[in-house]
């Protein structure tokens, strides 16, 4: 039986002006683990100039893309990079994971590590991404719960 992380999905082409969020598995093999970064970046040197407002998602086993950045694109992003971490803890175990992310580099962290997010071919850094999540609400902090204040 093929496990979801072995199987390649195929690629849905965006539509521009629609939320359309685009997400693609793709196979971690035995020889990547030795060097996550290099498939991330590899994957990232092959990408093609978009249109403006275009953002991507990228870690060693997702890309997530959308024509433009929206809740669902952030909410997917997130879903992709909470997978790919617990599929590194189930690799690697929890110590030797926070370990690798502690003595590695920034650009490695992002590239094996929490993900490469890029909003209109500018790299984001992972701590502006919270920020992003609450001007769209999606991060839970930034979730008001109304009822709780109504008396």
């Amino acid at each position: 039986m093929i496990s979801a992380m072995d199987a390649d999905l195929k690629r849905k082409p965006i539509e521009r002006g629609t939320k359309r969020v685009s997400v693609q598995r793709h196979r971690v093999y035995d020889d990547d683990w030795n060097d996550l970064a290099a498939v991330t970046m590899e994957r990232i040197l092959k990408l093609k100039p978009q249109s403006p407002g275009w953002c991507i998602y990228l870690n060693p086993a997702f890309t997530v893309e959308a024509p433009e950045f929206s809740a669902e694109f952030n909410q997917e992003a997130r879903r992709c990079q909470r997978a790919w971490l617990r599929t590194m803890n189930r690799t690697l175990g929890n110590r030797n994971r926070r370990h690798f992310a502690i003595r590695a580099d920034f650009l490695t962290r992002q590239l094996a590590h929490s993900g490469m997010m890029m909003n209109d071919g500018t790299i984001l850094a992972p701590h502006d991404w919270t920020a992003m999540d609450k001007a769209f609400a999606t991060h839970p902090r930034s979730r008001k719960d109304n009822n709780a204040r109504c008396r």
